[in-house]
């Protein structure tokens, strides 16, 4: 047997098992979920008073939000959105062992990084009212890890794999 670093036995273990990426870029996806993803200074999301002040927004509703940003004219929001359903898309060519999947995981996290470019984000029911971001906060990060986790488990097992054959 020989000497090898505990973390790269380690790595190999996790990298076998893609079960296991899937999982636990899942668990950080759904944590993201029910955290503020966005703090901005505006009205609260759906507040018609327009009473401004210092708000978040959380990733469900986000979640909830994205496919209506494209009819109401939020097209960089649904472009973040879309990371959505392609990290979807790239679990289920992941549990299928499709040679595609590592093209669409990174697809979603080119996605998925888009909302680090932007200044401002749209608020209200209508999407009407565009505020400044003042934060990206904890369920932004968890959401961007979880995709992270996905993409480069899918790559290094699928590198793993070809390096194998």
């Amino acid at each position: 047997m020989q000497n090898q670093p505990i973390f790269l036995s380690y790595s190999e273990s996790v990298l076998r098992r893609p079960k296991l990426i899937i999982c636990i870029s899942l668990f950080f996806y759904l944590l993201s979920l029910f955290l503020p993803a966005f703090t901005y200074k505006g009205p609260a999301f759906n507040d018609v008073t327009y009473d401004f002040g210092i708000n978040e927004i959380k990733g469900w509703h986000l979640l909830a939000s994205g496919p209506a940003a494209f009819f109401l004219s939020g097209y960089l929001e649904f472009l973040a959105w879309l990371a959505n359903p392609v990290l979807l898309l790239s679990v289920f060519l992941f549990t299928g062992k499709s040679k595609n999947t590592a093209d669409v995981s990174k697809a979603a996290f080119v996605l998925a990084v888009s909302p680090l470019f932007w200044h401002n984000i749209l608020i209200q029911a209508d999407y009407t009212f565009e505020a400044p971001i003042l934060h990206r906060n904890s369920g932004y990060w968890l959401w961007l890890l979880s995709i992270s986790i996905l993409s480069l488990g899918i790559h290094f097992h699928t590198n793993r794999q070809v390096i194998k054959q």
